[in-house]
């Protein structure tokens, strides 16, 4: 924080105060719960409806297609953490001047904070470039891994 001069940090607060805002902590939440617990407790409930079949193949395929919807909707429980991240900087990047968005970003990045790293379809949080991009901001910087 000591880094960083009022209007950069602004943008940090007003990207948080987004957060608040939208109530994004118990709507992640709620999504985290319905993805890792209630699609399982869905496909629990469908078992005794459907019938199973007998067939050790087709057996391994309904299981199978069970795993593939399951880490399916898990992705997208990620993917919507990931687009409040981008929502929040869309909602403070109103408020604050580009250049001070920019200047702050570079900072986090010399400071090891932020780096370019992709990230993966289980991530929380979008990649610097995603968010960059988000933001229409270009930081050239050749220390990029």
């Amino acid at each position: 924080m000591q880094k960083l001069n009022e209007n950069e940090l602004r943008f940090f607060l007003l990207h948080e105060y987004s957060h608040i805002k939208d109530n994004d902590s118990l709507k992640m939440h709620l999504v985290s719960l319905s993805a890792f617990t209630l699609t399982p407790f869905v496909f629990f409930l469908l078992m005794p409806i459907i019938k199973l079949p007998s067939n050790i193949i087709l057996l391994l395929i309904v299981v199978f297609l069970f795993i593939l919807v399951y880490f399916i909707i898990i992705a997208l429980n990620f993917k919507f953490k990931r687009n409040c991240e981008l929502k929040c900087d869309t909602y403070a990047s109103e408020y604050v001047n580009t250049k001070y968005i920019k200047s702050a970003f570079e900072k986090f990045i010399e400071l090891g904070i932020f780096d370019y790293k992709s990230r993966s379809i289980l991530s929380s949080h979008p990649s610097l470039d995603e968010r960059l991009n988000n933001l229409n901001i270009n930081i050239n910087n050749d220390n990029r891994s």
